[in-house]
């Protein structure tokens, strides 16, 4: 697997931009729309944390607003816009476990039209084959032409047992002619790096591994594909990073771009079983060598 030579990714010098609240340890899986996507001509960032999804506002992408929760048991959230109405995809959980492998949840979507009043949420995927089990998270939706969608998601269970909680395991997905659905899932799982994809063509993924002494950890990576189903990795973006905040771990990333500027906001850890979540910003350098 091929490393970034060149610092082509420029962490901001602020990082991390924002913290988990008080009472918690996480903040987590970013997903972000630039002011010329959003109504309110902000940049708005949606993450979660232990108890649900929360919505950040920010004037220029850096410094946050205090996050407002809005959907009380979402994680993994990902946020699309069509036709002035914003639709947030996540990840409901039903049932869960902590410290074990017991996780039941499903894919949800709740829709506004002003990013501030949210409709009702529906229930837009659940588990259907044998190697999902019983969980689906990390949604992803891009757009095939005119009128096909593809939901991109990921299922089962991947236990990190030096950190005592479990992770998406295979990648998947299903597609419709129509955002909300029905959604018609694909049998068979497409790999085992979780997916992020931008287009059909391009997109980024997270790569779980074991260090030298045996550790689970997991990095950024650059996909292609020719046709949106088929990814291979193109090279390593971003790894974990000595004793700094990203010391262990780094997570999903949420992708935009803005005035020819392109931004991945992500989230890392710090530890281990004890370790906390924050989110930064990585900016792509257009600058020539």
């Amino acid at each position: 697997m091929t490393e970034l030579k060149n610092k082509e990714w420029i962490d901001h010098p602020k990082n991390p931009l924002i913290e988990p609240s008080k009472f918690e340890l996480i903040i987590a899986d970013p997903t972000v729309l630039p002011p010329d996507k959003s109504k309110n001509g902000l940049w708005n960032l949606f993450a979660h944390s232990i108890f649900g999804i929360y919505h950040y506002k920010s004037r220029d992408g850096l410094t946050w607003s205090r996050g407002r929760l809005i959907k009380i048991f979402g994680i993994r959230p990902f946020i699309y816009s069509e036709n002035e109405h914003y639709y947030l995809f996540y990840e409901k959980l039903k049932f869960i476990v902590p410290m074990t492998k017991i996780l039941h949840s499903n894919l949800e979507v709740i829709v506004s039209q002003d990013l501030e009043n949210w409709s009702k949420p529906k229930i837009v995927l659940q588990t259907k084959f044998a190697w999902q089990g019983r969980n689906i998270g990390n949604p992803c939706l891009v757009k095939f032409g005119k009128n096909k969608y593809r939901l991109y998601f990921a299922s089962g269970i991947k236990w990190m047992e030096d950190c005592y909680f479990p992770e998406p395991k295979l990648m998947g997905y299903a597609d419709s002619k129509n955002i909300l659905g029905p959604y018609e899932t694909v049998e068979q799982p497409i790999g085992d790096i979780i997916l992020r994809p931008v287009n059909r063509n391009y997109g980024f993924g997270l790569n779980w591994y074991k260090d030298e002494l045996g550790r689970n950890r997991s990095r950024i990576l650059e996909m292609k594909s020719s046709d949106g189903i088929e990814w291979k990795t193109k090279r390593i973006l971003l790894n974990p990073e000595g004793n700094s905040w990203r010391r262990t771990f780094v997570y999903m990333m949420g992708f935009a771009t803005y005035k020819k500027e392109k931004r991945m906001y992500y989230n890392a850890r710090d530890g281990w079983l004890f370790g906390r979540e924050r989110i930064g910003l990585s900016i792509f350098n257009t600058r020539k060598k």
